[in-house]
């Protein structure tokens, strides 16, 4: 049942693209995380429909990113060439006094556990072609997850399961990207690290907490901090390469 609501989605998006093909790019949903060996099947489906862009959640329950039997679905989406994204999930942990602020802060920075996770599992390492884009999470966790990752691989090496050829911050150098809407820290650190081949920025129209009627403000901020070059990467040119566009 989910699989078929899924694709009446699907479906109407790519319609919906089709208006204007060179301004609208629709992330489609990807249903298969819970039948992965189908994956193949169903990015052939996306390709006809052309969408360019799919997204499976974050945290599902009862969904191990990284057995065994998820494998046939990181092979085929790397395969594809369609870059996979996650995106903040509306988690309410926290009742009572300060709930939806402590609610709100958590769900924007959810990504460190995630990422490690495809990190450590080799998944990065095994697929490299497979692109991963950690959507309205900010940029500030990455430099602080990578320094932390790599430290712990150091370590605790004799004991990790399975070994990695690199550190695991490479992974995330070589295939990963974070979105961001306004980060002054992130961006900072972000150029410290020297990730600005790493980050798109997006808007979030029309959230409460997004930058609509503040882009051109944003934008200038991004170029202050990042420079030209690294500007042009952060608010277009990185996203332009990743989705083909």
């Amino acid at each position: 049942f989910f699989g078929r609501c899924m694709d009446v989605y699907n479906e109407w998006l790519a319609d919906f693209c089709r208006q204007a093909p060179d301004r609208l790019v629709g992330v489609g949903i990807l249903p298969t995380i819970w039948k992965p060996e189908t994956t193949k099947d169903y990015l052939a489906k996306f390709k006809d429909w052309g969408l360019k862009a799919l997204e499976i959640p974050s945290a599902p329950k009862n969904v191990p990113y990284n057995a065994s039997a998820m494998e046939p679905m990181w092979e085929a989406i790397a395969e594809s060439g369609i870059p996979v994204m996650f995106h903040v999930g509306a988690y309410l942990e926290f009742r009572g006094a300060g709930a939806l602020g402590a609610n709100l802060t958590k769900n924007l920075g959810p990504y460190r556990p995630l990422w490690s996770l495809l990190a450590f599992s080799g998944i990065l390492e095994r697929h490299p072609n497979l692109k991963v884009v950690f959507c309205e999470g900010g940029l500030g966790w990455i430099p602080w997850t990578l320094q932390d990752a790599d430290y712990v691989y150091k370590v605790y090496e004799k004991d990790m399961k399975p070994k990695l050829r690199n550190l695991p911050s490479y992974y995330f150098r070589r295939q990963c990207y974070g979105a961001f809407m306004s980060d002054e820290v992130g961006l900072k650190s972000i150029k410290e690290a020297g990730l600005e081949d790493n980050v798109v920025w997006s808007c979030d129209y029309p959230h409460g907490e997004s930058v609509f009627g503040e882009s051109r403000a944003v934008m200038r901020q991004v170029f202050d901090i990042l420079g030209e070059e690294g500007g042009k990467k952060a608010v277009g040119g990185n996203a332009a390469k990743l989705w083909n566009i």
